[in-house]
């Protein structure tokens, strides 16, 4: 099987894997990734329904193990597995809810008193970076596992 091959198969079977384990899949798509001081490979990603996220990989590497060893089914079983677990791991968050969560900090902001405006300013911005800075670890680690 050719790359082109691999790919089709792969993204067909792939999404019904997932979607056995119930998972709801929108897309999955690989596209080139060029990424700094590394040499470019396709990338994986899937995209579940209703979410903004999703876990992804190096589909090249996948090819690669698929070449070197002609397993595809052990390959498939391999990444399903791992996507599997990442989205299973993944935590969830409704874009809605961050924004009225920032509103209502904002608020909390404009109607406090008796505080330097700026020091309360600096505090809401330290608890959304804090946020934000805990959701991309776990979506490092969740990636780190994936391509390992």
């Amino acid at each position: 099987m050719n790359y082109e091959q691999f790919k089709e198969r792969f993204i067909e079977d792939l999404k019904s894997y997932l979607e056995a384990r119930g998972h709801d899949t929108a897309s999955i798509d690989i596209t080139p990734t060029q990424k700094l001081n590394q040499e470019a490979y396709d990338a994986i990603s899937v995209k579940l329904e209703n979410s903004q996220v999703g876990p992804g990989g190096n589909f090249s590497n996948l090819f690669a193990a698929y070449e070197k060893t002609g397993d595809y089914e052990m390959i498939l079983n391999h990444a399903t597995k791992l996507m599997d677990e990442a989205i299973s791991n993944m935590q969830s968050y409704d874009a809605n809810q961050l924004i009225k969560a920032n509103i209502d900090d904002w608020a909390e902001f404009v109607n406090y008193n008796g505080d330097d405006p700026r020091r309360k300013k600096k505090e809401i911005e330290r608890k959304i970076r804090k946020t934000y800075n805990e959701k991309r670890k776990i979506f490092r680690e969740a990636e780190k596992r994936f391509i390992s």
